[in-house]
């Protein structure tokens, strides 16, 4: 009862008019959210969290504690080894808001970061930040001409997404179609990858 009545109130505010554009915009991800999970708390929860929406290119560090939910679009998410994922609602998988409060940080900020363009080859390779020491992420746009990848004997996870990229180690050549990945282990040879314009290959690492 409680969590129709807030969604009720929401949606009578987001019916009105009234509201900034800001905030007309994150009551409206609670109603969507709503749609998808009735009758939730998490739903409420939603109200007291911040809204941010992510553009193409840009990154956010979200560290060890902070409550999150992605609603919706496509993120690319490396998350640092890990034996206590908590989970509070807005999932069908196991809640345990009981631990989660004993570890939940209400107080980092989460700010946007924007990429470190490298100057790498003729393609575009992007550096995301992280204030992690576990891992880091490139954006590699290729294109025609081989573009080196900057992880030099790191191991690897690539994932090409919208388009299809092909990566050479070597003398093997692996085509990689639009969400599949591929692990580059220490030993392998450095990598260069080619692709199509509007291609994008992430590439997540170990900080070396």
């Amino acid at each position: 009862e409680f969590v129709g009545a807030v969604v009720a109130a929401v949606r009578a505010l987001v019916d009105a008019g009234s509201a900034d554009e800001a905030t007309a915009r994150a009551l409206s991800t609670v109603l969507d959210v709503h749609e998808q999970f009735p009758g939730d708390v998490g739903v409420v929860v939603l109200l007291t969290m911040r809204h941010l929406v992510m553009t193409p290119g840009r990154s956010y560090f979200i560290g060890a504690g902070v409550l999150h939910s992605f609603v919706h679009g496509t993120t690319i998410e490396v998350l640092a080894n890990s034996d206590n994922v908590v989970r509070g609602g807005l999932t069908p998988k196991e809640t345990n808001v009981e631990e989660l409060l004993t570890i939940v940080d209400v107080r980092t900020p989460v700010e946007a970061q924007e990429p470190r363009r490298l100057g790498d080859g003729d393609g575009s390779t992007l550096h995301h930040p992280t204030a992690a020491p576990h891992f880091e992420l490139f954006e590699v746009r290729p294109n025609e001409t081989p573009t080196a990848l900057p992880i030099g004997g790191a191991p690897a996870v690539m994932l090409a997404l919208d388009a299809p990229v092909t990566v050479r180690c070597g003398d093997e050549a692996i085509r990689l179609e639009r969400l599949e990945c591929v692990w580059s282990s220490a030993s392998d040879p450095d990598a260069v990858v080619t692709g199509v314009p509007g291609s994008r290959l992430f590439v997540a690492s170990v900080d070396i």
